[in-house]
């Protein structure tokens, strides 16, 4: 019984961390957040473009579409287009926005709470560390649209970049280190300014 108990800690602990994410995305769920500016449509923009025009996994240099002759109006948000461009194709731009935003804070919320155990924090204390960085400042007003989405897709990477990275240093695995590095092409490919954040972050961290 002893041994059953313990074995399912980590994943009560992953279970009520992801519940902190979706607790944090009510207000998004619910509909109560909206755009403040033009960056949430640049970033429908391109997963509109992914889902009605990239059919062909064709990316022409130039369409009726595009702006000053790009395959994009803005060439940022592109990995977070991808995403959402298929989920737009399947759900509808609304309903995939919603989702998309959704599951970003759940994958924010058992990301710092997988950081934090691999520190050796136990369970409650890797708890409040997640429900504390999915509700910090810089991923609500994110989501609330006074700043880019794609900013939000990379603060939700972060615990799994330092992670993935600083544990492939440690062990010197090269899977992890491929992790590391997928999760940082995205990053850079949805805000290489942000990224920037995000290296530097990874490095001191490392």
């Amino acid at each position: 019984m002893t041994e059953q108990r313990i074995s399912m800690r980590p994943r009560t602990g992953i279970l009520v961390a992801g519940g902190f994410g979706l607790v944090a995305s009510v207000a998004w769920l619910a509909g109560h957040s909206y755009s403040r500016g033009y960056d949430f449509f640049l970033w429908i923009y391109n997963a509109w473009y992914l889902a009605n025009v990239g059919d062909s996994w064709a990316l022409p240099n130039w369409s009726s579409y595009s702006a000053a002759g790009q395959p994009f109006f803005k060439m940022a948000a592109l990995s977070d287009g991808v995403v959402l461009g298929l989920l737009t194709w399947l759900l509808g731009p609304f309903a995939a926005a919603k989702l998309y935003v959704a599951v970003f804070y759940v994958i924010a919320a058992v990301g710092c709470r997988q950081l934090a155990r691999s520190l050796g924090a136990d369970e409650p204390s890797a708890l409040v560390a997640s429900c504390a960085f999915v509700l910090a400042w810089f991923m609500t007003i994110t989501v609330y649209f006074q700043g880019y989405l794609s900013n939000f897709m990379i603060y939700a990477l972060v615990p799994w970049y330092v992670l993935s990275f600083s544990e492939a240093l440690r062990q010197r695995r090269f899977g992890l280190g491929v992790i590391a590095g997928c999760l940082l092409a995205l990053s850079i490919t949805g805000n290489p300014q942000v990224a920037i954040k995000l290296v530097l972050f990874g490095g001191v961290w490392a």
